[in-house]
């Protein structure tokens, strides 16, 4: 039986019949996980054993799209093989994940809240810390740089349901396809393999996996929505510890460009940029 802290996701043919394999495993060595992948997928697919008659080695492995692990702060045990239709709208599903891994699973989950966001400006990412912050009440653990943008990992000292943590994930500008894949695992049954955040990521070409960067959180500047004043696009102001600067945020959401004026505090925390906002409110509001 396949087990330990790291939970592996493989997907092997996008943008055709997708094959989706998850499984437990005790070490982070590319090459055994990408043999133990084969051999999930010559139990359930034949699509491997169409591979066999070509060379595996040279075509069919090379085929695979990529690989993510996410690290657990507890051990499981299983996998689970899917399978979907080429407009990724219905799926077949076999799993060996124990009750007990998914019990775990769903404990750990429900206390947090992961945002993937890819979008490379950081005012982007602290724009979310600032509304998990805020509106939520959900302390933010880490922050990590990755190649296309940020995750974001947020706390709560109390269960969340899993639907309203995709609530929180679509308004604070989670990765579409990541939220549209969840609402499928979700309505076949499968929500508990929602979720997934990757530390280490392989995609098809590289030599081995990757780790993503964590950042302070006082390396993310505060991003708050302004809607009592409006400065002229990049309005600046210097501050006695960094700077203050005045942006339109238009972003996309379920088709709809959305905007948002904001005011990006470098070099303070939440609780003194809003000081500082406030002040410069009144001090506009007594000029004009």
């Amino acid at each position: 039986m396949l087990k330990g802290k790291y939970l592996v996701l493989a997907s092997v043919t996008p943008y055709a019949v997708d094959h989706i394999i998850y499984f437990f495993y005790n070490k982070l060595d590319l090459e055994s996980i990408r043999n133990t992948i084969e051999e999930i997928l010559k139990k359930h697919s034949k699509y491997v054993s169409d591979c066999e008659s070509a060379d595996w080695n040279s075509l069919c492995r090379d085929d695979m799209a990529y690989i993510g692990v996410e690290v657990l702060p507890f051990e499981g045990e299983g996998y689970a093989y899917i399978m979907f239709d080429r407009k990724l709208q219905s799926l077949k599903s076999f799993s060996t994940i124990t009750a007990v891994s998914v019990e775990n699973l769903k404990r750990y989950r429900a206390k947090r809240i992961t945002i993937d966001i890819d979008n490379s400006e950081d005012y982007v990412a602290g724009l979310a810390i600032y509304k998990l912050y805020k509106i939520y009440g959900i302390r933010i653990s880490r922050v990590v740089k990755t190649e296309r943008g940020f995750h974001i990992v947020g706390e709560s000292d109390d269960e969340l349901p899993l639907i309203s943590r995709l609530v929180i994930r679509e308004e604070l500008g989670d990765d579409a396809s990541r939220l549209n894949y969840d609402k499928i695992l979700i309505s076949n049954g499968l929500g508990y393999l929602a979720e997934i955040l990757f530390d280490y990521k392989w995609w098809r070409g590289e030599q081995n996996f990757h780790k993503w960067i964590d950042i302070p959180l006082d390396r993310i500047p505060v991003a708050i929505p302004v809607n009592d004043i409006r400065f002229p696009e990049g309005f600046r102001i210097q501050l006695r510890k960094g700077f203050a600067e005045f942006a339109t945020y238009t972003w996309f959401r379920n088709g709809q460009q959305m905007e948002t004026y904001l005011a990006v505090f470098h070099g303070y925390s939440v609780e003194e940029a809003e000081k500082i906002l406030r002040k410069v409110v009144e001090r506009v509001r007594s000029i004009i």
